[in-house]
């Protein structure tokens, strides 16, 4: 190799004499701009010898060499009688560690050749021995010892008992204890093993996150089963392809067993016969060849990362955790066991589709200590931080970031915001090892700065190692692929031998002969303290929202089109504002428009995957070795959108810039929908902290739901510019039938009924109504006065009946007590449409306390553990009954103005005032129809009635009548169960339009 390499370089010799200056001229390089970033320079003899052997005055003269550079590095090294080299560097762009290190590497390589002549060059290494002194003690560090013989559900069942009636899940309208929540699941668990469930099968669960999906989790485990949670939000074709991959031997919700047989299960908990060496859970993911796969974990991983992450975190009984994921992603089962085997608290319920100033104000209201999110939501996080209206919320002791490259900018902006308030984790881990393998805090590494922020070290009991292309371990500074080992690797993919065996090698570093580590195909670099920093992917598998992708699958799914001949995915944009871009030739003859491409791809894709922009090509760019030239694709300019027939307003034009800011296309049109631009919640979110720096205050959340389009959105933040109040009722759809006008639960976000007004059809109207003032202002204001402010506003915007009212939780306490003032007022209320509302004052048909204990008694005779284990709940509601029996209404002014003067203002919450507005609410009768829809899943434990809910028939003098819908009060207006209910309410509106 030596012999090749000098014969070369003698072939270039003629051309050695060139000036510098005149090959910079020749490049075309700016002036100032060296040519190189590095130099070699060799002379076979030292200066001194050649200039000596000149003669004359030469041979007395003593020369001193001086080395300068225009390169950033330059390599100066001299032949005989021994080697002389010297490390020439620009010390702005490195350290003399670094370059320390660099010398000493330079030395290893130059004296294995001596020692090894003979080699092949890949086998010479340039590690030093402080290099796997390094690896070796950052692997060591990491090891600890954890329980061999529990599995993830036995450390949830200690958990149980050592805090038995300790919140486990808080949820919308309730919490559920670690007693009770055990109790549920070893049922649940008892009727799986009847079922023949056992150690290696699989229970998927498709269901949204609530109390329902996380006993279900549990209750596979304990049955020795693992659980595969699938997103239901998922299409229906990929769903389908999932399960049949999958092949589980139970799938929920549709297998869930009735209620009334769960009752006879034994509550206990169940042998287990599961070890760590099983099955714990399977989660797919994207899949190059184009389809799903699946990655099957071990409970080994699962308890190894329970216990260990536990303590990085440092979690305690005190915490209470967010549950933020979807179903379906590594993120939401990290949210699970890490907190519900230290005894915090889960709060359920925050609608994903919020914006970044909901979000804050939730974590305030729910006291939250810990939460996670991707890191592209903590990007826009730190930007509204950075506007200085959205402080951090008190509670709050550490969030952890990950799933996607952290901004180093965003980093600093955040250390001088928080200054070391909320502690900061970022935190890596492919899904083939256990939820996470490195976790870094900020602020922990002298080398955390301006280029990059650290993934950190390796958890508990996991090794990772920086290899080369040929295996070689590599030292600090230099990128190659992470390989990691250790109790979190997977067992492999389900179904996929030959997949498996490619990414899951043989561990070299190791002397269990069934070591194995996973090459993750990311690329990084070691730091001297013994930090990882992540470069990017050395394939095409890219990171949209936190959810990994394999654009390979995307284009097969592309290619499927019958229009379609060739196609190409790439992600372009910056590194913050990256979207899907499709680049596809056509059959002749055809020509598909891009929201054609946008259904077809729907149907087996989920929505993160569906490129955001559609480029049409006369012919696909090719390498000359016949590949899609990528590259050239990249520099591309694209737009789906024609060109506006007509010039955009001055309005139109500012909005559109902030909207290509936001969606990361161009141009756009004045039809142009967000949606179908590629918007989505996180696109929402950016777009909302554009506009409100650009107008200097707050924008409803609502308002893509009633102006999705350019235009229509430049006239409302026109008209709010103007007249500056918010609209109480927004037109969700439009059309000839009579309207049917909704009210918002009070901790929603009004966008979680766009589905529900597209299940009705695109000829009923749809009216979301909402009073502004709670938001704004952060009023307390009681169901009446609510109700006879909303009245006002509707009618205003719809004159004449007949109305058909609604709502959904606390906004259907409202609509009932809106729909009986407008009776009262002469006007023709038709129907009122209850989506799953409580009525108030909990339990509801009871009017005294004694009548209360007459049914306890009676129900402690059938049921009577079920009261004793809430015999707490029994009596806070006897206690509160009793009280209102004795109080008057001066009692209750004087204890609401004490407790107003002995809180401070930003305690009391919109959902907390609303709650209690809504409970102190007494329903008065209601002449006309009322159709109640209850969950399938209420959400309730059992107290005293089946269920209390059906109260409201006492307050009704027209037909009242009751529907069960899938889902429960968080899930019943989200897909897939938003469909059911709006198929069946769209017959019960047809009535009424005839």
């Amino acid at each position: 190799w030596l012999g090749r390499l000098r014969a070369s370089t003698q072939e270039l010799r003629e051309f050695e004499q060139t000036p510098v200056d005149w090959i910079s001229k020749w490049s075309g390089l700016p002036p100032g701009t060296p040519p190189f970033e590095s130099v070699l320079v060799y002379e076979h003899e030292p200066p001194g010898v050649a200039m000596r052997a000149l003669g004359a005055a030469w041979a007395r003269r003593n020369l001193h060499r001086f080395q300068r550079t225009d390169s950033a590095v330059t390599l100066a090294v001299h032949g005989g009688p021994a080697l002389s080299v010297d490390l020439v560097f620009d010390t702005r762009i490195f350290s003399s560690n670094t370059m320390r290190a660099a010398a000493d590497h330079l030395v290893t390589l130059l004296q294995g050749f001596l020692d090894r002549p003979d080699s092949q060059l890949f086998r010479v290494n340039m590690l030093t021995a402080a290099d796997r002194r390094l690896t070796t003690e950052l692997n060591q560090a990491a090891v600890a010892r954890f329980p061999q013989d529990l599995c993830a559900h036995q450390l949830f069942e200690q958990q149980a008992r050592r805090t038995p009636a300790k919140a486990a899940l808080e949820f919308p309208g309730g919490s559920v204890s670690y007693e009770e929540l055990n109790h549920r699941a070893n049922r649940l668990a008892a009727h799986f093993r009847a079922e023949g469930v056992g150690p290696e099968d699989l229970v998927a669960i498709a269901m949204e996150p609530s109390v329902e999906t996380i006993v279900a989790i549990l209750a596979a485990l304990k049955a020795g089963a693992a659980f595969l949670p699938i997103d239901p939000h998922l299409p229906v074709e990929r769903r389908r392809s999932m399960l049949a991959d999958a092949n589980p031997r139970l799938s929920l919700p549709e297998d869930l067993p009735s209620p009334a047989s769960l009752a006879q299960r034994s509550s206990d908990n169940l042998p287990n016969i599961a070890s760590q060496a099983n099955a714990a859970y399977a989660i797919y993911t994207s899949g190059s060849t184009g389809t799903p796969k699946a990655v099957v974990a071990l409970h080994r991983g699962l308890v190894n990362h329970t216990l260990a992450a536990c303590a990085v975190y440092g979690v305690t009984e005190n915490d209470r955790r967010l549950q933020f994921a979807s179903v379906g992603s590594d993120f939401f089962i990290a949210e699970l066991f890490n907190y519900l085997s230290s005894g915090a608290t889960l709060v359920l319920g925050w609608n994903r589709g919020g914006a970044v100033k909901d979000f804050l104000r939730y974590l305030d209201e729910k006291f939250i200590t810990i939460t996670g999110v991707p890191s592209a939501w903590w990007h826009e996080w730190v930007a509204a931080m950075e506007h200085g209206e959205l402080p951090a919320p008190r509670s709050l002791r550490a969030v952890i970031i990950g799933m996607e490259k952290a901004n180093p900018r965003a980093l600093r902006s955040w250390n001088s915001s928080i200054e070391e308030k909320i502690r900061l984790f970022n935190a890596y881990g492919p899904t083939e090892t256990s939820l996470t393998a490195t976790v870094y805090e900020g602020g922990t590494s002298a080398w955390e700065g301006d280029a990059f922020v650290p993934i950190g070290r390796p958890l508990a009991n996991t090794r990772v190692y920086v290899l080369s292309h040929d295996g070689s371990q590599l030292p600090a500074g230099i990128a190659g692929e992470l390989y990691i080992g250790g109790a979190g690797v997977a067992r492999g993919y389900l179904n996929s031998p030959e997949q498996t065996a490619r990414r899951f090698v043989k561990g070299p570093f190791s002397e269990d002969p069934e070591s194995r580590l996973y090459a993750t195909g990311d690329i990084v670099f070691l730091l001297p303290d013994g930090n990882l920093v992540f470069l990017g992917r050395a394939d095409r598998q890219v990171k949209i929202r936190g959810q990994r992708v394999e654009l390979e699958e995307i284009e097969v799914a592309l290619a499927a089109h019958s229009a379609i001949r060739q196609s190409a995915v790439i992600l372009r944009g910056t590194e913050n504002q990256r979207v899907l871009t499709a680049f596809y030739t056509i059959h002749e003859g055809l020509a598909p428009s891009p929201p054609e491409l946008r259904t077809h791809l729907a149907r087996t894709l989920p929505e993160h995957m569906i490129p955001a922009v559609f480029e049409p090509l006369a012919d696909m760019p090719m390498t000359p070795s016949g590949k899609v030239d990528r590259q050239t694709l990249e520099l591309r300019e694209v737009g789906q959108a024609p060109k506006p027939a007509h010039p955009l307003s001055p309005a139109e034009e500012r909005l559109a810039a902030m909207w290509m800011e936001a969606l990361g296309v161009r141009p756009v049109s004045p039809d142009d929908h967000f949606f179908n631009l590629g918007g989505d919640s996180l696109r929402a979110t950016i777009l909302f902290t554009i506009l409100e720096a650009a107008l200097g205050r707050p924008v409803p959340s609502d308002t893509l739901l009633r102006a999705p389009t350019l235009s229509r959105m430049a006239a409302v933040i026109g008209e709010m510019e103007a007249y500056g109040e918010e609209r109480a009722v927004i037109a969700l759809r439009t059309g000839t039938r009579i309207p049917f006008c909704c009210l918002p639960g009070a901790e929603e976000s009004p966008y979680y009924f766009w589905g529900l007004a597209r299940s009705l059809g695109k000829d009923q109207p749809f009216y979301l109504v909402r009073d502004p003032r709670r938001m704004r202002d952060r009023g307390v204001y009681t169901v009446e006065e609510s109700a006879q402010y909303l009245v006002q506003r509707l009618r205003a915007f719809q004159t004449s009946g007949p109305y058909i009212l609604g709502g959904h939780c606390y906004g259907g306490i409202v609509a009932f007590e809106m729909a009986r003032q407008m009776i009262a007022q002469g006007q023709n209320v038709a129907l009122v449409v209850l989506l799953d509302v409580a009525t108030p004052g909990y339990p509801k048909v009871f009017r005294h306390w004694r009548e209360y204990l007459r049914h306890a008694a009676q129900f402690a005779i059938l049921h009577p553990r079920a009261v004793f284990k809430e015999s707490g709940t029994h009596l806070r509601f006897l206690g509160k009954l009793f009280l209102r029996r004795v109080s008057t209404s001066a009692w209750r002014a004087s204890m609401s103005a004490g407790l107003k003067k002995s809180l401070p203002p930003e305690v009391l919450q919109p959902t907390q005032t609303n709650r209690r507005a809504g409970f102190s609410y007494r329903p008065r009768t209601l002449a006309c129809d009322v159709i109640h829809y209850l969950s399938e899943i209420p959400g309730m434990s059992t107290r005293i009635l089946p269920d209390a809910r059906l109260g409201w028939g006492d307050f009704v003098s027209g037909r009242y009548k009751t529907c069960r819908t899938a889902g429960n009060a968080v899930t019943l207006c989200q897909e897939p169960n938003v469909g059911e209910l709006g198929a069946h309410l769209r017959t019960v509106l047809d009535e009424w339009n005839r």
